[in-house]
């Protein structure tokens, strides 16, 4: 799936990753997901901001190579955009407030 104005390159990742990654803070809480835990925010819409953010990576597959100087940051276990994909699916598969997941909110992300 390609956002608009995202691609498979590392500029445009970047800059998608920024732009959603502001969002999420806003719609889920900057820290501990608090708007959720405070009931201003759904479950279900805080799981959607994070699978934005995840989709920022999607846009590759999986094993397509960070830049190097992305490496130590981004993809410090495999070197692949591996890494942060699993760490958006990682943040998916924890958030849960009240027996409610992401998952039983209808919203799942990408495994590699």
């Amino acid at each position: 799936m390609m956002l608009a104005g995202c691609g498979c390159e590392r500029e445009s990742i970047g800059n998608c990753t920024v732009e959603k990654l502001s969002q999420s803070n806003e719609i889920c809480g900057a820290s501990g997901y608090s708007k959720v835990m405070s009931g201003d925010t759904t479950v279900a819409d805080c799981c959607a901001a994070i699978k934005a953010v995840q989709d920022c990576y999607t846009v590759c597959s999986c094993d397509t190579e960070c830049a190097v100087q992305d490496t130590a940051t981004a993809c410090p276990a495999t070197g692949t955009l591996k890494d942060p994909i699993g760490f958006w699916q990682s943040i998916l598969e924890g958030l849960s407030k009240d027996g409610e997941t992401c998952a039983t909110a209808g919203v799942t992300g990408t495994k590699c």
